[in-house]
């Protein structure tokens, strides 16, 4: 499943499939999540009808939500790699192949059970992964790249089965 879009409630397609429930509206703390600021605001204006001089525009708010979701995911991500990836040691972790992402790069994505994400890895020399096979990451930092995204490198290699 997809992660989770903000939508404007009037729209054809609402239902929430993790809860079971037509329409939702998170609104915790608005400290915690700037959606959840957005939300308060609007629920604020229709009930006072004072915060905003201007008509709201829904679908230009759901845009930003979207956008700013998406770049807290990415920027999480890239936190994580680069506080657990250490350019002084190899990181080991056991993985699952999920399916060839680049088969002229035989690039894989790979979900890591420990690290609880995806990542994408090259098989060693050899090695031969096929799609929900067991595979031993080793990730590592290669500091010679300019681009820190070309810095983490994840080669796969096949357990041995008894």
């Amino acid at each position: 499943m997809a992660a989770g879009k903000y939508i404007i409630a009037s729209e054809s397609q609402t239902r929430h499939s993790g809860l079971g429930l037509s329409v939702y509206c998170h609104a915790t703390s608005p400290l915690r999540r700037y959606a959840d600021l957005v939300n308060q605001r609007i629920l604020k204006h229709i009930v006072f009808g004072h915060m905003w001089k201007n008509n709201i525009d829904l679908n230009e708010c759901v845009d930003h939500l979207n956008m700013r979701a998406a770049a807290a995911k990415n920027l999480e991500r890239e936190l994580w790699f680069l506080t657990n990836i250490k350019p002084d040691k190899i990181s080991v972790a056991q993985g699952i192949a999920l399916y060839c992402k680049d088969a002229v790069r035989n690039l894989w994505a790979v979900y890591v059970p420990d690290w609880k994400r995806k990542i994408n890895g090259v098989p060693a020399a050899g090695t031969i992964v096929e799609i929900g096979g067991r595979v031993s990451v080793r990730a590592y930092a290669n500091l010679r790249c300019a681009n820190w995204r070309e810095r983490i490198v994840c080669q796969l290699t096949v357990e041995n089965r008894i």
